[in-house]
């Protein structure tokens, strides 16, 4: 189903194991019209992946017991079509951590740039249908 407006059907996962950041990502994408659903782990994310549809992932990079890059390799198993954003406060991640991602956001950055950046992605996934 296309719509003119990505945001207005589109599901997003976001996992990251700081609560506040995660909150906080929650409410800017709610606001911007995304259904949003959270995961502080690796092993919840995957819970939550394989039962149910999402347009996008936000991904934490530095979590404990299961780190991002792996949760992105394992999304890929279940789903090669998946979107995901990887994010991190380190501004490089070795290349390892980048192959199973769309993209990598630092962390902090500007509100707009981060939801810019998720509406190209869903609108080119969209398209690509």
């Amino acid at each position: 189903m296309n719509s003119s407006n990505p945001q207005s059907t589109a599901r997003i996962l976001c996992v990251d194991d700081e609560p506040v950041g995660l909150t906080v990502r929650k409410l800017l994408l709610e606001r911007r019209g995304y259904t949003v659903e959270t995961a502080s782990n690796g092993t919840t994310a995957l819970d939550l992946f394989k039962t149910r549809p999402f347009d996008l992932v936000l991904l934490d990079f530095y979590m404990p017991a299961m780190n991002g890059a792996e949760v992105a390799r394992a999304m890929r198993q279940i789903r090669p079509d998946a979107r995901i954003v990887m994010l991190s406060a380190y501004v490089s991640l070795p290349e390892e951590a980048l192959q199973h991602v769309n993209a990598s956001l630092t962390k902090g950055i500007h509100p707009e740039v981060l939801l810019d950046s998720i509406s190209q992605i869903i609108s080119a996934n969209r398209t690509g249908d």
